[in-house]
C-alpha cells in the first residue's frame, strides 16, 4: 500500500470512527511514516531516557558514549534500496514492518515466513500486537500520545498483509511472481500493457541497486499496492506449483478499512459520533479509485498534492501530511547538529547527533519491541554483518 492508504484512509477511518481531528491525525501520519523513516546510521544523544534501555531492547549501543541505534522501519530514497538487498535489512526492516509472517508456527515449524492477510483475532503476530496494545489502553499503562503513535505503526504493519500476502520480505524465488492482466478500476479498462511498462521502469531502476530483485513485491513493481486496480498473477507455491491470484485492489483495501474501523471505533479516544460503516463504505470506495501514480514516482509533495485534492472532494476532513515535519519533530527545538568522532567497531568515524525529542525515541521504543514480538529480546544484536551465517533463515524447498 501506499500513502493514499497509510496516511489519507486511515485518516479518513479514524475520523469516521469517531476520533476528532488531533487523534485522527497521530495515528495517520505515524501509519505513514512507517514507509518514510529511513535513519540507517548511528547517532549520538545529549540524553537517553531510561525506557529505552530496557534490558530486551537494544536501541542504546553505546550508553558510556550515548550511541543510539535507530531502529529503521522504511526506505524513502531509491538510494535506501541498496540496503535491501542486505539479509540483515531483510530480517529486521522489510520483513517485520512490511512483510510480516502470520506467527511462529508458520514462521518455524512450517518453515514459512509468507504475508497472510490479518483479521483483528486470527492468532497473527499483527493481530495480538494491537489486541495487546488495546488492552494496555484500557488498564491504563500506556498514555494517549503514546497509545495513538503506536496504533498508526501497528496498522500499517497490519494493512500489509493485504497488500503484500503471498509474499515474503527475504530475498527467495518464491517472489517470483508475474503478471498475468490488470484493470484500472476507475475506467474498467485494460491496462496490462501500462501496468507491465511500470513494471519494467521499476525494475530498470532497481536492478542498479539490487541484481535479483525477487524480495517482496519487487518483481510486480507497485501493483500490488495501487488502490485503484484489479489483478491477476502467476506465482510458485510452497507446493512447488503455479498458482494464480485474482483480486480487486480498491475492494480488498475497503474491507482493510472495516477492520481498522472496528479497531479503532472501540477505543476510549473515539469520543465522537461515528459514520455508519453502510454510509462510509461507498465513499471509502470513492477515495481508494484514485490514479496517483505518475506523482508518487515523482515526490512526497506532488503526491500528497493530487492525493489532499482528491480526498477532500469527497471528505470534509483535514488532510496533512508531511515526513520532515516528523522528522523535525525528532529534535528538540532549536537543538543544533554536532559531531563526534569515536572508536566505533575498530574505525574511527565520525557520528552526527543532537538533543533528541521524546517523538523520536517513543517512535524507536514501539519499533524495537514490535521486533521483540517477533525475534525475541535484543533482536538486532545478534547480527552484524561479519556474523550473518547466525540468521535462522527460511529455505523454500
Amino acid at each position: 500500500m501506499d500513502i493514499s492508504f497509510h496516511y489519507f484512509a486511515v485518516k479518513t477511518v479514524a475520523r469516521a470512527a469517531g476520533l476528532n481531528e488531533k487523534r485522527a491525525q497521530r495515528i495517520a501520519e505515524y501509519s505513514q511514516f512507517i514507509d518514510d523513516y529511513n535513519q540507517f546510521a548511528y547517532t549520538f544523544a545529549k540524553k537517553i531516557p531510561s525506557y529505552v534501555k530496557a534490558p530486551e531492547l537494544d536501541i542504546v549501543y553505546n550508553e558510556t558514549l550515548k550511541i543510539i541505534n535507530p531502529v529503521t522501519t522504511g526506505f524513502y530514497t531509491w538510494d535506501d534500496y541498496v540496503l535491501i538487498a542486505s539479509p540483515r535489512q531483510q530480517r529486521l526492516t522489510v520483513v517485520p514492518y512490511h512483510f510480516i509472517p502470520m506467527n511462529e508456527q508458520k514462521m518455524k515449524k512450517e518453515n514459512d515466513w509468507r504475508t497472510v492477510p490479518a483479521t483483528l483475532n486470527n492468532g497473527s503476530y499483527i493481530a495480538d500486537e494491537l489486541k495487546d496494545l488495546k488492552n494496555d489502553i484500557a488498564k491504563g499503562t500506556i498514555n494517549e500520545n503514546d497509545a495513538l503513535m503506536k496504533s498508526g505503526m501497528l496498522l500499517h504493519t497490519f494493512a500489509d498483509t493485504h497488500a503484500h500476502q503471498l509474499f515474503t520480505g527475504f530475498l527467495t524465488p518464491y517472489n517470483s511472481a508475474s503478471l498475468v492482466s490488470a484493470f484500472d478500476n476507475i475506467t474498467g479498462k485494460d491496462i496490462t500493457k501500462e501496468a507491465q511498462y511500470w513494471i519494467d521502469k521499476f525494475l530498470s531502476i532497481i536492478k542498479k541497486f539490487i541484481p535479483v530483485p525477487t524480495i517482496g513485491h519487487m518483481i510486480l513493481g507497485h501493483v500490488p499496492d495501487l488502490t485503484h486496480i484489479s489483478f491477476e498473477m502467476k506465482y510458485k507455491g510452497s507446493d512447488g506449483k503455479i498458482h494464480h491470484h485474482t483480486r480487486s485492489n480498491t475492494e480488498v483495501f475497503a474491507n482493510v478499512c472495516k477492520l481498522l474501523y472496528d479497531y479503532l471505533k472501540d477505543l476510549p479516544y473515539a469520543t465522537e459520533t461515528p459514520t455508519p460503516w453502510n454510509e462510509l463504505e461507498p465513499l471509502i470506495a470513492k477515495g481508494l479509485l484514485v490514479n496517483a501514480v505518475k506523482e508518487l514516482e515523482e515526490n512526497e509533495k506532488n503526491a500528497v498534492k493530487k492525493l489532499t485534492e482528491h480526498w477532500s472532494k469527497i471528505f470534509n476532513y483535514n488532510y496533512e501530511y508531511s515526513s520532515d515535519k516528523i522528522r523535525n519533530s525528532f529534535v528538540n527545538a532549536n537543538a543544533p547538529l554536532e559531531v563526534m568522532t569515536v572508536e566505533l567497531d575498530g574505525q574511527t568515524v565520525n557520528l552526527i547527533g543532537t538533543d533528541y525529542s521524546d517523538e523520536f525515541f517513543k517512535y524507536n521504543l514501539f519499533a524495537d519491541k514490535h521486533l521483540v514480538k517477533l525475534y525475541g529480546p535484543k533482536p538486532r544484536s545478534w547480527f552484524s554483518a561479519e556474523n550473518i551465517e547466525f540468521y535462522d533463515f527460511p529455505v523454500f524447498d
